[in-house]
């Protein structure tokens, strides 16, 4: 906001009563009971701050940086207060990465102890599929954001198969939103178990088996990895960033299928028993769409929706 140069206050009489009239170099001046919503609405420091101002035999007047004029009625005011400022995005979308080459090859290899490869999780690309389905949600989301309401910030996470997945949807998109690339959205970390299929995991660390089984899947982290709620909590601090810089905006995300389920659950306040049935359910899809709308607050519009032929095997996989 730009600095406001404080000018001589002066004083006229009306009625017999003291008006205290202060210029801030602006072009309104106002009542006190319209300057608290100036204030409200601009977020200035104080409504003291800028005017001095005395509850006493006295109307104090200011001027409202951003023109606001008039008095509020007793029915905008009980409007005014009854409900919440908005703090969150306009649009909050949420997409899975297209299919990755561990997607399709634990789809073939789920007899195989080790499906890695020798790749890092971080390093593993897009298969021609998961281009594919990425161009598709770019497409399906220039109707929806076109040119007149685009979508304004995209947030990835730094795996290749986001940042491949980000770049084929700007392609379809037909315009370049600003991007951040975040670590916080980034994939569950799998620690010791990385790259390891149910067989490899039961010949390699039989005891985590037992210990996973024991604390069951919401609760269990691996040696070196996460739990699901350990991925909740930097989620959280991810999205004290969107209510701090995005309001009003349009908001993309492409992140990863444990990360699309921790928002779901800290934005409906999921606990260990909702999230686990949400999971049983149905995987999160590759290059699936999770769309939240603000309405008073954010509201879940769409989830897992996917703008490609589900009849094809190929087309969806699961896993990280």
């Amino acid at each position: 906001m730009r600095s406001l140069s404080k000018k001589p206050a002066r004083s006229l009489l009306r009625g017999g009563v003291s008006v205290n009239m202060c210029s801030f170099g602006a072009n309104t001046i106002m009542p006190i009971t319209s300057c608290r919503r100036a204030i409200l609405d601009c977020n200035l420091p104080s409504i003291s701050a800028y005017c001095g101002f005395r509850l006493a035999a006295r109307i104090d007047y200011h001027v409202c940086p951003r023109g606001c004029s008039g008095q509020e009625t007793t029915q905008e005011r009980y409007k005014r207060e009854m409900e919440p400022a908005q703090k969150w995005p306009d649009n909050l979308i949420i997409i899975r990465h297209g299919q990755s080459k561990r997607n399709a090859m634990r789809e073939r290899l789920r007899a195989h102890a080790d499906f890695s490869e020798g790749v890092r999780d971080q390093d593993t690309p897009l298969t021609a599929i998961g281009e594919k389905q990425s161009l598709n949600v770019g497409t399906e989301l220039r109707k929806r954001f076109g040119p007149n309401d685009p979508i304004d910030i995209i947030f990835v996470s730094p795996y290749l198969r986001t940042r491949q997945t980000m770049e084929k949807i700007i392609e379809g998109l037909w315009y370049r939103p600003r991007i951040t690339v975040d670590e916080r959205i980034r994939e569950i970390e799998f620690g010791i178990l990385d790259g390891l299929s149910g067989h490899g995991i039961e010949a390699k660390y039989p005891e985590e088996v037992k210990r996973r089984a024991k604390e069951g899947k919401y609760f269990y982290r691996p040696p070196g990895g996460e739990s699901r709620p350990d991925v909740k909590i930097r989620i959280r601090s991810f999205l004290d960033t969107i209510i701090r810089d995005c309001r009003g905006l349009n908001v993309l995300v492409v992140c990863h299928s444990v990360v699309v389920l921790g928002f779901r659950a800290l934005l409906e306040r999921w606990g260990e028993e909702e999230y686990l049935q949400v999971d049983k359910e149905n995987d999160v899809k590759n290059a699936s769409v999770t769309h939240y709308q603000f309405e008073r607050k954010l509201r879940l519009k769409e989830y897992n929706s996917v703008f490609y032929s589900e009849g094809d095997p190929h087309s969806v996989e699961v896993g990280d």
